[in-house]
């Protein structure tokens, strides 16, 4: 008996010790913020700027800012990949909005979600401690 509970503590130290499997890059986090609103910011302008009714305006949206898509897809993919689920879902919903945001066709009503899911993660960030760098 004084075996198996001296087992189950040194399994338990063991365990205790050992650092997360998956651990965070806070810093990687925020550039995705940072870049995910750049995106949204961007797409706010192309809505604002095109007629998107319009097939010469959407040719020359596509032309003008076709890269965009291209960087909110990767970023949408990136998310993917997160192992947390709090910032995985958030920053998903995040992603997926921007890369709408700036698709050179629509209405941009997704541009305006983007804004809340990156706060909500700002403020996952600073609960986990994070240090914002100074702007």
């Amino acid at each position: 008996m004084i075996r198996h509970l001296l087992f189950l503590i040194l399994i338990l130290a063991v365990l205790c010790s050992i650092n997360p499997v998956f651990a965070i890059d806070h810093n990687r986090i925020y550039e995705i913020v940072s870049e995910l609103r750049g995106l949204a910011k961007k797409g706010s302008e192309i809505h604002a700027e095109y007629n998107l009714n319009n097939t010469a305006d959407v040719r020359k949206c596509v032309a003008a800012n076709g890269h965009l898509r291209k960087k909110a897809m990767a970023l949408v993919e990136e998310t993917k990949t997160i192992d947390d689920f709090f910032y995985k879902g958030r920053l998903s919903q995040a992603a997926y909005a921007a890369f709408s945001c700036v698709y050179c066709g629509g209405n941009g009503q997704s541009c305006p979600e983007v804004e809340p899911l990156l706060l909500e993660t700002e403020n996952l960030l600073k609960d986990d401690g994070f240090k914002f760098p100074k702007k």
